[in-house]
């Protein structure tokens, strides 16, 4: 998984969501605090969500 500081993904924001975000792949964001998101891409984050919820139903 890729991850990137934030002042960088602020800046180039732009490339950030087009080629990284949007090929699928989770992109960690850095903080400056240390503390870390994650960005993924909304089909991929509907998929994982809908795994888990049919897991917890069974």
């Amino acid at each position: 998984m890729k991850s990137i500081h934030y002042t960088d993904a602020r800046d180039k924001q732009a490339r950030v969501l087009d080629d990284d975000v949007a090929n699928g792949e989770p992109l960690i964001i850095i903080q400056r605090s240390g503390k870390s998101v994650i960005f993924v891409a909304a089909e991929p984050y509907e998929d994982m969500t809908k795994v888990e919820s049919e897991a917890d139903y069974h």
